[in-house]
């Protein structure tokens, strides 16, 4: 038979669906792919999870600046997502690894990505976290080390030029609407919303409505020149996992109150793991 994913072979170790899982975040930081896939999934599979705990830095500057320690023993990075727990037997940090380990361990009858969908989802995942991402990065480990060299506390607001707009215009941007038109669907695999458009969707919302907010006051992503990706990045903003995942926050305590219904049993503000 054809091997479709690691935990699913007879070798094996299934996850300890007892022990919580426990997701780092910030809110908008690329956690929150994290967090949208793990809200489908609990939408997709209403049993059969573990509980889910949410520790949010809820102070942005304090985090960029001041790592804690046991925050650099979970990833030596100093960044987020992690996630520890849930039956994982070290913590994962890299959000493309973590919503593959939670497809691989969690996505048991393939509702959020079907075998055939797997290989583009592997691409977009390595293309989308380690590539796209940077093109709005400024907290990379060398980017801490060199802005923390000149200038002391690191200055982490969005920066907006020519290089970084180009590098999305000219080649990301042409790159993804082109997958996009390899089938005549709206999403990336086609018919059917996949994992495939969570790990891109965090890219279109960096580009999309954080520019809009936090950039140059316009969206990066052009409707003549990417028309399909456009689109999808206006679509997605309706799915109630995505809206739940971009929204929820302790710094806006009434967003917490329907936690439960996206697979959330705890949000609580980010400490050691508690296993």
């Amino acid at each position: 038979a054809t091997r479709v994913s690691p935990l699913q072979d007879d070798f094996a170790t299934p996850p300890r669906l007892e022990t919580m899982l426990h997701i780092y975040h910030v809110s908008k930081f690329r956690s929150t792919r994290v967090l949208w896939l793990w809200a489908e999934l609990s939408r997709l599979y209403p049993s059969g999870l573990p509980e889910c705990r949410v520790l949010e830095f809820a102070d942005v500057s304090s985090f960029r600046n001041d790592k804690p320690a046991w925050l650099l023993e979970l990833n030596p990075n100093g960044k987020i997502p992690v996630v520890v727990g849930g039956g994982f037997d070290f913590p994962i940090f890299e959000s493309g690894a973590i919503c593959a380990s939670l497809l691989d361990a969690f996505d048991t009858e393939h509702r959020l990505l079907k075998p055939q969908d797997r290989r583009l989802f592997y691409q977009l995942a390595f293309y989308c976290t380690g590539t796209v991402d940077n093109i709005t990065a400024t907290s990379s480990p060398i980017q801490r080390a060199v802005k923390m060299h000149e200038q002391g506390k690191a200055n982490m607001n969005p920066t907006v030029d020519p290089v970084r707009k180009s590098a999305w215009a000219d080649v990301a941007a042409p790159f993804l609407e082109e997958v996009l038109n390899r089938t005549p669907g709206p999403y990336f695999a086609g018919d059917d919303f996949s994992a495939v458009d969570v790990v891109a969707g965090m890219c279109l919302f960096a580009f999309h409505e954080r520019m809009i907010a936090r950039g140059d006051g316009q969206s990066w992503i052009e409707r003549e020149r990417t028309p399909k990706l456009h689109a999808l990045a206006t679509m997605l903003q309706e799915r109630p996992a995505r809206q739940f995942a971009f929204s929820t926050t302790l710094n806006e305590p009434d967003s917490l109150k329907d936690v439960a219904d996206f697979g959330v049993a705890e949000w609580i503000p980010a400490g050691p793991p508690q296993l």
